[in-house]
């Protein structure tokens, strides 16, 4: 009856060391998905970040190309022109239109294209909002969650993200919350399970 009992410790303690293991390497995965999500975020904050300047450097061509018009049109209003001056502020005029209308189709496309940029960011934020919730979940399981749970030892573990920070690749832990995933909570969990099978 003795050996059974051992038996059934050894068992229950070696099933509670898989258990750890198996959440270290959940956390290892979602860290991985964290950065690639980071990375993919970063990149789409910067090309909406392009694409804005394009559209406003757009935007005010448009308006100067707009102006000469309207001064070649207060020219001819105001002054006797020769045959040949209005012919050249006729091609002169045809020109400034065309670029005008090429203009407005370049910043309908910058505009398309930003839309797009802002979609698929959004949506990354989105997945990276899902992988944080269930991470949540998973430490409030284990008892990290909130920081006077049983294992946080007054430590933050719930990440909260901050759309604020998201465009800033060097700051991880500043999307997380606060909160190292990587160079802390990895670490103190792994730890935690070592302690555990001891």
């Amino acid at each position: 009856a003795e050996i059974d009992f051992l038996n059934s410790e050894v068992s229950g303690l070696s099933e509670a060391h898989q258990k750890r293991e198996d959440y270290a390497a959940d956390i290892e995965k979602f860290i991985n998905l964290i950065q690639q999500l980071t990375e993919h975020k970063a990149d789409l904050t910067s090309k909406v970040d392009s694409l804005t300047n394009e559209k406003s450097n757009m935007e005010r061509q448009m308006q100067e190309s707009s102006n000469n018009i309207e001064r070649l049109k207060q020219m001819i209003d105001s002054q006797e022109l020769s045959v040949e001056d209005v012919r050249r502020m006729e091609r002169e005029k045809t020109r400034v239109e065309a670029q005008v209308a090429k203009q407005t189709k370049l910043l309908e496309g910058q505009d398309n294209a930003l839309k797009e940029a802002r979609a698929k960011f959004d949506a990354c934020f989105e997945l990276l909002q899902e992988s944080v919730e269930k991470y949540n979940a998973k430490a409030r399981s284990f008892e990290l969650i909130p920081e006077s749970a049983k294992h946080a030892k007054g430590h933050k573990f719930e990440v909260v993200l901050d759309e604020g920070k998201a465009g800033d690749i060097d700051s991880a832990v500043g999307l997380m919350g606060g909160v190292d995933i990587k160079g802390f909570v990895l670490p103190f969990v792994k730890k935690l399970g070592e302690d555990y099978v001891r």
